[in-house]
C-alpha cells in the first residue's frame, strides 16, 4: 500500500470559523470632539472607511485600513479586526501579515497562531509552522483540538523533511517533559525518518501512556519500519481494543494483519475501515492494492462487498476494484462481467478500455472488436467516443487503413453523423502524422460548415503547427475566437499562433486567460516558452516548476525542456 496519512489531520483551519468571534469595533465617538481638531476624530473615520469598505465587499481595502490605524495608535482589537477583514479578501499575504502583527501584539492569544500555522505549512515554511504551534501548545490554555502528533502527520504528509522537525520538538520536551502529545510526535518523526534507534528510546520513555490510542497506533508504525508484523499486529489490536472508534488504529491492522499473511484478521479490520470511512475512495483502493500485492484478494473483495453495502452512490469505482480483484485471482470473465456493469458517467468509458484490454490479454481480437460495437449501440450517449475506443483498437490490431475503412463504412451507414465522423477521421489522420489527409478532411469539413469554432480551431491550429500558412490559420483562429471567445482551447490556439507571429503581448494574455480556465501540461509549455521568449525568465520560471509540480503526464513540458535547457538554470 503506499503512503498515506494514517492521522486524519484536523489542523485545516477554517479562518471564517475561527474568526466567527471577532466583532466589528465600535465607531461610535464623542459629539463634543471636532472633526478638523481631534485626532480621535481622524482615527475614526478612518476606521469608519475601512469598515464602509468591507461592507463594499472590498475586504482588502478595509483590511489595509485597519493596518493603517494600528500604525499610529497600536491596538489588539485593530489588528483582530484587520486579521477577519483579510481572511474574507482571499490575500494569503495580506492575512500573513496581519495575523503575524496580531500574534506579536497578543502572544497569548491563540487564534492568529491558529492562522500562522495553517498558513506556514500551506507555504511549505514548515519550522514556522511547527514554532507557531509549539508556542500554541505552550500557551497556559492549548486548544485541545490542536494535537502535535496530527500537525506532525500532516507536515510530513505534504512534503516536510521529517528530520527538520526533530529538533524543534526535542528543544520543546527538553523544558515540556510531560507533554505526552509532544513525545508522540517525536516517535513518528523519528520514525518518518527512519532513525528507529531513537524512535525506540522515545518508546520506552513512552510506555506510560498505555491507555492513549495514539501511543499504540505510533507503536505499530514503529514496528512496521523494522519489519515486526506481529509485533506490529498486536499494537495495532491493543489500540482497537481501546478505540474501535479510530479508523487510524483498524488502518494499521489490516496493514499489519496482511503482512502477516492473516487474511481473517485483515479481512475483519478492512470492512470496519469502510464502514467507519465509507466514501474514502481512495482508502478503499488502496486496501485493494495493498490486498493483491499481499495475495490476499479475500481481503479485497471484502474491501468491495462493504462499499457494495454502504456507498450507493459510487458503485462504478466498485465495479473496477471488483474487476481488479477478479484479473488478479486469474478470472478474466468475471472481471469483464464486473467492467460491464459500470454505468454510463465518468467511469464508464475508462470500464470499457478496460474490457477491451481484458479481451486482448486473452487473445480475442474479435471479441473484442464485437463488443465495442455492440457497445456502440447500446449507449448511443456514448457512441462517438466509442468509436474512438473502436479506431484505437483498430490501430493496435493492424494498420490504420483498417482504422479509415471502418470511418468510411460508418459514414456510410450514418450520413446524418458524417460531420462528426469527418472530425474524427481528421484528428485520426493527425494522429499519425498524415498531415496532408487531414488537412484535405479539415477543409472539406470547413466548407460545410463555416461557423463551427471546432473545425475552426482544429483546422487553424493544424496550419500553424504542421504547415508555413501562419497567416491562414491565425485568421480561421481569429474567426474561431469570435465565435466562441471564451473557449479555453480556441484561446490557446489563437495565442499560440500570436507567439509564432511575435504578437507577444497578445498572445500571453490569451495563453493566460486559457491556463486560468484549463490549467494542463500543453498550455502550461505555450506560455512558458512565450514568456520566456518576450524575456520575462524568472516568471517562466517559476510557472515551470509549479507545472511540474502540479500535472503528473508532462511530455509536453518534457519537449520544451529538450529546447530550451536554459530554462532550468
Amino acid at each position: 500500500m503506499r503512503a498515506r496519512t494514517l492521522f486524519f489531520p484536523i489542523i485545516a483551519i477554517g479562518l471564517g470559523a475561527t474568526l466567527s468571534a471577532c466583532t466589528p469595533l465600535s465607531t461610535s465617538r464623542d459629539s463634543t470632539e471636532s472633526p478638523r481638531t481631534s485626532p480621535r476624530a481622524d482615527a475614526l473615520a478612518a476606521l469608519i472607511s475601512g469598515e464602509l469598505s468591507a461592507r463594499r465587499g472590498d475586504f482588502t481595502g478595509g483590511s489595509r485600513a485597519y493596518l493603517a490605524q494600528n500604525r499610529h495608535t497600536p491596538s489588539t482589537a485593530l489588528l483582530e479586526r484587520a486579521t477577519e477583514l483579510a481572511s474574507q479578501s482571499g490575500d494569503e499575504t495580506l492575512l500573513l501579515q496581519s495575523a503575524e502583527l496580531w500574534s506579536e501584539a497578543a502572544p497569548a492569544t491563540s487564534t492568529p497562531w491558529q492562522i500562522l500555522a495553517d498558513l506556514y505549512s500551506t507555504q511549505e515554511n514548515w519550522p514556522a509552522a511547527l514554532d507557531a504551534l509549539i508556542h500554541l501548545r505552550e500557551s497556559p490554555t492549548p486548544p485541545p483540538e490542536y494535537a502535535l502528533v496530527d500537525f506532525i502527520d500532516y507536515l510530513i504528509q505534504r512534503g516536510a523533511p521529517p528530520q527538520a522537525l526533530i529538533p524543534k520538538l526535542s528543544h520543546h520536551l527538553d523544558t515540556h517533559s510531560d507533554d505526552h502529545d509532544a513525545r508522540l510526535a517525536l516517535i513518528l518523526a523519528n520514525v518518518r525518518a527512519a532513525r528507529l534507534d531513537a524512535a525506540a528510546t522515545e518508546l520506552k520513555r513512552a510506555h506510560g501512556l498505555g491507555p492513549v490510542p495514539e501511543f499504540w497506533l505510533i507503536s505499530a508504525l514503529y514496528h512496521q519500519a523494522r519489519g515486526n508484523t506481529e509485533q506490529a499486529e498486536q499494537a495495532a489490536r491493543e489500540g482497537v481494543e481501546r478505540d474501535a472508534s479510530d479508523a487510524r488504529l483498524w488502518l494499521a491492522l489490516t496493514q499489519s494483519a496482511l503482512a502477516q499473511h492473516d487474511v481473517t484478521t485483515a479481512s475483519t479490520a478492512a470492512q470496519r475501515l469502510v464502514a467507519l470511512r465509507p466514501d474514502d475512495t481512495e482508502l478503499h483502493t488502496a486496501l485493494v492494492d495493498d490486498a493483491i500485492r499481499h495475495r490476499a484478494v479475500e481481503t479485497g473483495f471484502k474491501v468491495t462487498e462493504a462499499r457494495t453495502a454502504r456507498n450507493e452512490r459510487d458503485q462504478g469505482i466498485t465495479a473496477l476494484l471488483t474487476a481488479r480483484l477478479h484479473i488478479a485471482n486469474d478470472a478474466p470473465e468475471r472481471a469483464l462481467t464486473a467492467l460491464l456493469t459500470v454505468p454510463e458517467g465518468p467511469l464508464f468509458l475508462a470500464s470499457r478500455r478496460q474490457g477491451i484490454n481484458v479481451l486482448l490479454q486473452q487473445h480475442q481480437s474479435d471479441r473484442a472488436i464485437l463488443l465495442i460495437q455492440q457497445q456502440q449501440q447500446a449507449h448511443p450517449d456514448y457512441w462517438l467516443n466509442l468509436v474512438d475506443i473502436e479506431l484505437d483498437l483498430l490501430d493496435r490490431l493492424s494498420p490504420f487503413s483498417a482504422a479509415d475503412r471502418r470511418l468510411d463504412e460508418l459514414i456510410e451507414q450514418m450520413p446524418e453523423h458524417r460531420d462528426e465522423l469527418a472530425y474524427t477521421k481528421a484528428m485520426h489522420a493527425l494522429d499519425h502524422g498524415r498531415v496532408q489527409k487531414a488537412l484535405a478532411e479539415l477543409e472539406a469539413l470547413h466548407e460545410r460548415t463555416p461557423e463551427s469554432p471546432r473545425v475552426l480551431n482544429a483546422y487553424g491550429y493544424t496550419l500553424i503547427t504542421r504547415t508555413p500558412h501562419l497567416a491562414k490559420g491565425t485568421a480561421l483562429l481569429e474567426q474561431a475566437h469570435r465565435l466562441a471567445p471564451n473557449h479555453f482551447a480556441i484561446q490557446d490556439s489563437l495565442g499560440w499562433a500570436y507567439i509564432k507571429a511575435a504578437r507577444y503581448r497578445d498572445g500571453i494574455l490569451l495563453l493566460k486567460r486559457a491556463y486560468m480556465d484549463a490549467p494542463d501540461d500543453e498550455i502550461a509549455a505555450h506560455l512558458i516558452e512565450a514568456l520566456w521568449l518576450d524575456q520575462h525568465r524568472p516568471q517562466a520560471r517559476r510557472l515551470l516548476d509549479d507545472a511540474l509540480q502540479r500535472f503528473d503526464d508532462t511530455p509536453a513540458l518534457n519537449d520544451l525542456l529538450s529546447r530550451y535547457p536554459d530554462l532550468t538554470l
